[in-house]
């Protein structure tokens, strides 16, 4: 017990729990530093990057933008002298076409026209005559066409009567020599139909000579109508055809003429134009070297500002390349002074590691004393509880004795009661009053007992 207590009152360490806490805060305070240390630097590089990446756009706009400038000072450049050559290629052109239309190349040009418009004014005359010669020749053909028309059906009636004159001649010779053979029994008619026939015979035949040499002499006529009448269609078509070729070439003729009228109006027109464009173009070029002018002083003052800007662009390099030494140099040492805290602080790792072996170790003893404690304890806890098992076992055997005692009181005071009732018996002479004292005494006694011996159970 001594050594419990002289334990006890020593300082109390601290517990597992407490150790484990304080190293567990201690490790997040220490991981947290190592997550902030990149965190930081990152931001820093970041920052240093984002800066020399906007310093960098800036300078590649500057360059943009000078270089776009000269360009488009070339390209203007460029342009102002490609239309300075334009106008004045188009002036000596104009010049030219001017010096060319003169006014003696005019009245030139206007006699050429007003004879070639006089021929063909006689040329439509003529043209015009032969038309009507040449329609008074169709008017005249068409009538004799009609004309040997109605000689070849004049021609053509009188052959179709020829024809039927001698088919019925055939017929009526035909019927003669059918009658002559039917008479062959009668000799003198035969003999005169013979010498009949033989008279007309010859004179039939004349007549069918004669036939035949005026159907050949018609047929000749209407071959020779019918050749007239073939060339005079041809001559017609010829003739159809000139006044057709006449009539086209008078209206080329007009065409001609009025293209021809149309186009002096046009030159006259673009004489005009000319003239009007010539002072244009003279204006123009008038406002061509004013601009051009202003064009070289602007070239003059673009080259002033591209002179300070190439100036402002070295200055801003010069200060630029300070400004990255600065920043190379403070980044170098940030960096050392990162590294000294990084070391530093991995010192300081290392030795809160060795603390914590130290704590692990002091943890180990800890929990051994604690066992030894909590072994310690359970004696303890066995000695007080047989401790009290004693006291118990005591108090009992103190209860069982004033229970002897109080049973033997009892047994006395009763032994006394049954000498005092017996003594009163000799004395009394009523037995059951002596009985009835008896046994109330007796009850109070068990009574007694009764209640000591719960009191004693219950304590």
């Amino acid at each position: 017990m001594e050594i419990i207590l002289a334990e006890e009152a020593k300082p109390r360490p601290p517990s597992l729990e407490e150790a484990k806490a304080s190293e567990s805060q201690f490790l997040a305070e220490v991981q947290e530093f190592k997550a902030t240390v990149p965190e930081s630097y990152e931001e820093l590089c970041s920052c240093l990057m984002a800066k020399i990446n906007e310093l960098e756009d800036e300078k590649e706009q500057l360059q943009k933008t000078i270089q776009d400038s000269e360009d488009a000072f070339v390209e203007h450049s460029e342009q102002c002298q490609g239309e300075k050559f334009e106008l004045l290629s188009y002036i000596g052109s104009l010049q030219k076409e001017i010096s060319s239309l003169s006014s003696s190349s005019l009245n030139r040009e206007n006699e050429s026209l007003r004879k070639e418009l006089e021929k063909t004014k006689a040329k439509l005359k003529d043209t015009e005559a032969k038309l009507k010669n040449a329609i008074q020749e169709k008017t005249k053909f068409e009538s004799e066409k009609a004309c040997a028309e109605r000689e070849i059906k004049l021609l053509h009636g009188q052959k179709a009567v020829f024809e039927r004159d001698i088919n019925k001649h055939d017929s009526l010779v035909g019927r003669r020599r059918d009658s002559a053979i039917g008479r062959g029994s009668n000799a003198f008619e035969a003999k005169r139909d013979k010498r009949s026939s033989y008279l007309a015979e010859p004179s039939m035949q004349e007549d069918f000579m004669k036939l035949e040499v005026l159907a050949f002499e018609m047929e000749k006529t209407i071959a020779s109508l019918e050749e007239e009448l073939a060339n005079s269609n041809k001559e017609k078509e010829e003739a159809e055809s000139r006044a057709e070729s006449l009539a086209s070439d008078i209206h080329k003729l007009s065409d001609e003429l009025d293209v021809s009228k149309t186009e002096l109006s046009a030159l006259k027109e673009e004489v005009l134009h000319l003239t009007s464009n010539l002072e244009e173009s003279r204006s123009h070029h008038q406002g061509l070297k004013s601009t051009i002018n202003a064009l070289y002083g602007e070239k003059d003052d673009l080259a002033m500002q591209l002179a300070d800007a190439l100036l402002s662009i070295e200055e801003r390099k010069v200060i630029w390349s300070a400004m990255e030494k600065t920043l190379v140099e403070a980044i170098d040492e940030k960096t050392d002074l990162y590294n000294v805290e990084i070391a530093s602080l991995s010192k300081g790792l290392s030795e809160a590691q060795h603390e914590l072996e130290i704590y692990r170790e002091e943890c180990n003893l800890l929990k051994e004393s604690l066992t030894r404690s909590e072994r310690s304890a359970s004696l303890e806890k066995t000695f007080c509880e047989k401790s009290l098992e004693n006291d118990q076992i005591r108090n009992e055997l103190r209860v069982v004795e004033e229970h002897d005692t109080n049973m033997q009181e009892a047994v006395t005071r009763v032994r006394r009661i049954e000498n005092s009732v017996s003594n009163q018996g000799h004395v009394t002479h009523d037995p059951q009053q002596v009985g009835v004292r008896h046994s109330s005494r007796v009850k109070k006694e068990n009574i007694r007992l009764k209640d000591y011996e719960i009191g004693a159970r219950r304590r």
